[in-house]
């Protein structure tokens, strides 16, 4: 595990921790590693935090880091209620969803084990969630 991921982990663990930002911070190592978008996309439709229309719509870019693109600007987009579901998939998919950790892959498990799930009432309410 790198060094700048251990400091980047620390910062955020000691930090009052927001979904949106926390995606925000991660967003370059999704856009390039995340695997299995369409799991990802499925259980968001799923959740009601997607339509399928959105789904399509991400779903219509050639390349896999398009579509995470486009998928991470509409959660953020939608808020935090959309990006805590999002880190919510994406912790318990990470066998499916994420490279194993390398050499040339930073590792994502250990990234989506510094946000802390806590109980907080507003990231875990379903204000924004389906909204175009």
């Amino acid at each position: 595990m790198s060094r700048r991921l251990d400091i980047w982990c620390s910062a955020m663990a000691s930090a009052q921790q927001s979904a949106v930002d926390f995606i925000k911070k991660g967003r370059a190592l999704l856009e390039k590693r995340l695997q299995n978008l369409s799991l990802v996309l499925n259980k968001l439709c799923e959740y009601n935090v997607l339509d399928k229309g959105q789904v399509t719509h991400i779903q219509s870019f050639n390349e896999l880091s398009d579509r995470s693109k486009h998928l991470i600007d509409l959660l953020i987009y939608k808020g935090e209620a959309a990006c805590y579901e999002l880190l919510k998939i994406l912790d318990s998919t990470r066998s499916k969803t994420f490279p194993r950790p390398g050499l040339h892959n930073p590792d994502l498990h250990h990234w989506i084990s510094c946000f802390s799930f806590g109980d907080d009432v507003l990231t875990q309410s379903d204000t924004g969630k389906g909204n175009s």
